[in-house]
């Protein structure tokens, strides 16, 4: 995938992955943490009807918008809601945190 090309973390990463989430019209994810502080997750809004994509990381809570990235760290609790009129797609690229070497 070209997009995933220009992310030269990403793409050479071994312990990475991506995928689309699909988006019903009302979604709500709970609290929860990643497994490990090792990895990044960029989150890619690609279709999104009018409504409200937001993401909370710790104490900070952010609108997502369409064709705008958002790296967070895994590791901190987040929480995600979705109220939109359709159905939305998130690409989510989770890739090697970048202040780790390959070797740690």
């Amino acid at each position: 995938c070209d997009l995933i090309a220009e992310f030269v973390s990403a793409a050479k990463c071994r312990r990475g992955e991506t995928r689309i989430l699909y988006l019903p019209t009302s979604l709500h994810i709970p609290s929860h943490v990643g497994p490990t502080n090792t990895r990044l997750r960029a989150l890619l809004p690609l279709k999104l009807s009018s409504g409200s994509l937001r993401v909370r990381v710790a104490q900070e809570t952010k609108e997502l918008q369409k064709e705008k990235m958002v790296v967070i760290n895994d590791s901190f609790e987040q929480e995600v809601w979705y109220k939109g009129n359709k159905r939305s797609a998130l690409l989510i690229v989770e890739f090697w945190h970048l202040d780790l070497s390959e070797t740690k």
